[in-house]
């Protein structure tokens, strides 16, 4: 839970409803501007659900390529890292699932942004032996 002064919302031009994500976007843009203050106590409690939009990869990755559009120079050389690991991330939630297909095309979206990442072969690894299993009747 996060509470705002109006005035910083007003500053950073509130929330930008084109993004999918528009609370990460929010955040960075008062991030840039106002210094953060946490709070000493947990005062909200986080539930997460089958339904939340968090457990939408294709939603979910959607969302991340325009908050990665629209702050691209924000992010400067760390751009391909930051979408390797969102593809590499997604991709091992899909092979969570069982959806093994799908986890492959993202899987290989990551590997072209960043080759070299270790999390990725990890990744891959992962992959491999869900896809083993699966081809022998095992889940």
């Amino acid at each position: 839970g996060c509470a705002y002064r109006r005035t910083a919302l007003e500053a950073v031009g509130g929330w930008d409803e084109k993004q999918l994500i528009e609370d990460r976007d929010l955040f960075l843009r008062l991030a840039e501007r106002f210094d953060q203050q946490q709070m000493g106590q947990r005062l909200v409690h986080y539930r997460r659900h089958s339904m939340a939009s968090a457990n939408n990869p294709p939603f979910m990755i959607e969302g991340w390529e325009r908050f990665f559009s629209k702050h691209s120079a924000r992010f400067g050389k760390r751009l391909g890292d930051r979408r390797a690991e969102m593809y590499r991330s997604y991709a091992a939630l899909s092979v969570d699932r069982g959806e093994l297909r799908q986890a492959a095309r993202l899987l290989a979206k990551s590997l072209r942004l960043r080759p070299m990442k270790v999390a990725s072969y990890r990744t891959l690894g992962y992959w491999i032996r869900r896809s083993a299993g699966a081809s022998r009747g095992h889940s």
